[in-house]
C-alpha cells in the first residue's frame, strides 16, 4: 500500500523463501535491492514489468528461473541490474539492448547459456560481468559490437564457453578499459597484436585457455598493467623483452 514509495532497500539480511509479488504493485518504485540475502523460487513477473525501477540488485540468492525476454522494454529507465549468484537459467534477453540507461550489468555465476546479445547499443555502459556461466561468443560479433561502448571499465566473461579465436578487435574497445577477464574459455589461436591499443588495461588474465603461439611484443605497450595473467596455454617461443618495459607491474 505504500504508494508513493521510491527506495525499498533490504539487502544483507536474512530474508528467505519467496518474493511477495505484492512489490511488483509500488508503481513509482525506482530503486529495490534484495542482494545477499537467503530468498528462493522464481521472481514474480511484476517485478520485472516496474517500469519506474533504475536499480534493481536480486545478487546473492537461491532464485531460479528465467529474465522474460521482454525485460529491455518493460523495465526501459534502468541503470544498474544485478543478479549475479543465483541459479537464473535461460538465455539473457536480446531486449537489454534497448535500454539505453543502463550502466552496470551482472549476470555473473548464474547457468545462462546461449550467446552473449550486442551491447553495442549501451552508450553508458561501464561494467559488463558474465563470469562463470555457460554463455558463447558464436562469431565473437558481441566482442565487435561493444566497441562501441566508449565508456566501458570492467569487462569479466571469464569461465564460460565461448571457444574460438580472438578477433582484432578486441583491440577497439573503449579505452577507458581497465579489467579484461577472459580466462577458462577455451579460446584459441594467437594472441592478437591489436591488444596493444587498450592502453588503460590494468588487469589482463587470459589464463586457461588454449591459446598457441609466440606471446606477442605489444603486451609491452600497455604500460598501467598491474596483473598479466596467461598461465595453463600452449604459448611457445621466447618471452619478449617488451615485458620488461612495464612498470606498473605486480603479478605475472
Amino acid at each position: 500500500n505504500f504508494t508513493s514509495l521510491l527506495w525499498l532497500m533490504f539487502g544483507g539480511n536474512s530474508f528467505h523463501g519467496s518474493i511477495p509479488m505484492s512489490i511488483g504493485k509500488i508503481a513509482n518504485l525506482q530503486v529495490l535491492d534484495m542482494t545477499n540475502n537467503g530468498l528462493s523460487g522464481t521472481v514474480p513477473a511484476s517485478i520485472y514489468n516496474m517500469s519506474a525501477l533504475t536499480h534493481l540488485g536480486m545478487g546473492m540468492n537461491n532464485l531460479t528461473g528465467e529474465i522474460p525476454a521482454n525485460i529491455g522494454y518493460n523495465i526501459p529507465r534502468i541503470v544498474n541490474l544485478i543478479m549475479a549468484l543465483n541459479k537464473f537459467t535461460g538465455q539473457i534477453p536480446v531486449s537489454l539492448a534497448n535500454t539505453t540507461n543502463l550502466q552496470i550489468i551482472n549476470l555473473g555465476d548464474n547457468a545462462f547459456h546461449g550467446n552473449i546479445p550486442l551491447f553495442g547499443t549501451l552508450p553508458n555502459l561501464i561494467e559488463l560481468d558474465l563470469t562463470m556461466n555457460r554463455l558463447e561468443a558464436g562469431d565473437w560479433s558481441f566482442l565487435s559490437s561493444l566497441t562501441n561502448c566508449r565508456q566501458l571499465v570492467n569487462l569479466y566473461l571469464d569461465r564460460n564457453t565461448l571457444q574460438g579465436v580472438l578477433p582484432k578487435s578486441i583491440g577497439s574497445l573503449s579505452s577507458t578499459l581497465e579489467e579484461l577477464f577472459l580466462s577458462a574459455n577455451e579460446i584459441s589461436g594467437t594472441i592478437p597484436n591489436e591488444i596493444e591499443h587498450l592502453r588503460n588495461l590494468k588487469l589482463l588474465y587470459m589464463d586457461r585457455n588454449l591459446l598457441t603461439g609466440n606471446l606477442t611484443y605489444s603486451l609491452g605497450h600497455l604500460s598501467n598493467l598491474f596483473s598479466l595473467s596467461l598461465s595453463q596455454n600452449k604459448l611457445s617461443g621466447q618471452i619478449p623483452l617488451s615485458l620488461g618495459n612495464l612498470s606498473q607491474l605486480s603479478e605475472l
